[in-house]
Order: structure tokens, then sequence, then C-alpha cells
């Protein structure tokens, strides 16, 4: 498991145990005044990173040079990047999403019953490619002209139609499992 997994388990445990989050949100605690409070700034620091990172590896002149004149098969790389795309937006959501519907409205967990963890889950499961998908690439020195079209397809192209329907997608099983 790598960091961001055990993240996910932990708030998921904390979410989930009534005394445990009294134990991280009670103010003037001190896990609330040390680590809730570390973990809410780094949070901060998070997303404009990640644009950081994301226009670094989307900006073709970091690529070296080699790669920039490397004139591989463009099919072959279309396919790649359709294969890709495919599976990783449109699979997972066409598998998760119908499960995560009837947990939704089955499985008697409170947090189920947070509108913006369902909505939260579905853009989870139809989120583009990860940008260390990338980095390991350039270490590599592999596919890395693929992946940069790769992340440029799903973060500038098709973020936003997967995001609209993901987001529909997630209040329809809102309101599904609310009734």
């Amino acid at each position: 498991m790598n960091p961001p997994l055990w993240a996910m388990l932990i708030a998921v445990l904390v979410a989930s145990i009534p005394s445990v989050q009294r134990v991280f949100f009670t103010p003037g605690n001190f896990l609330s005044n040390s680590v809730t409070r570390a973990v809410k700034q780094s949070g901060g620091v998070a997303v404009p990173l990640i644009l950081v990172v994301l226009g670094a590896n989307l900006e073709r002149s970091t690529l070296p040079k080699d790669v920039l004149s490397d004139d591989d098969d463009p099919a072959e790389e279309r396919k790649l990047i359709v294969a890709s795309l495919v599976a990783r937006m449109v699979l997972p959501t066409v598998i998760m999403g119908p499960i995560l519907a009837l947990v939704a409205k089955f499985v008697p967990v409170s947090i189920l019953e947070d509108p913006i963890f369902i909505v939260v889950c579905f853009l989870l499961v139809g989120a583009p490619s990860a940008l260390q998908l990338a980095q390991i690439c350039q270490i590599n020195n592999v596919y890395m002209g693929a992946m940069s079209r790769i992340l440029f397809h799903s973060y500038v192209i098709w973020i936003l139609p997967s995001t609209l329907i993901l987001v529909m997608s997630a209040l329809q099983v809102v309101q599904w499992a609310a009734s």
C-alpha cells in the first residue's frame, strides 16, 4: 500500500467511528491542535503543488530531446492513449458505479448517508491517470511522449465531460439511495 491508500484507510476509519472523530476534532484537544491542523495545512498546499507538477509534465520542453525527436508509430501511440483512457476513466466507472450505488442504498453505514462522500467516491472512480505514472515513465525513460499526451487528454480534454457525467450520476445515486 502506498501513502495515499494508507491516508484513505485512516480517513475512513476516523469518519466511521464517532469516538475517534471526537479525539481528532474536539477544539483544544492535543490531536486536534497538532495532527488535524497539520493535515489541513498540508491539504492546502497539495492542490497548487499538483498543478505545478501537472504543468511540468504537460510542457513538451521539459522532455529530453531524444524523446521529442523519436518517431514512434503514431497509430500504436494513439491505440495506447485510447486504451489507457478507457482503462482508467471508463471501465472503473462502469464496474464500480453500480457497486457504489448498491452499497449506498443497502449498506447501513452512516458515512454512506453523506451525499458529498458519494459524489467524491464517484469522482475518484473516474479520475484521470495519476501524475506519479508520468514520473515513473520519466525515471525509466519509457513512453514519455505517450504519457505526456495521455495526461493532456485526461486533464485538458476529458476532465470536464467526465466530471459532469460522474457528478450527475452520483447525484442520481444519492437521490435513489435516499428514497
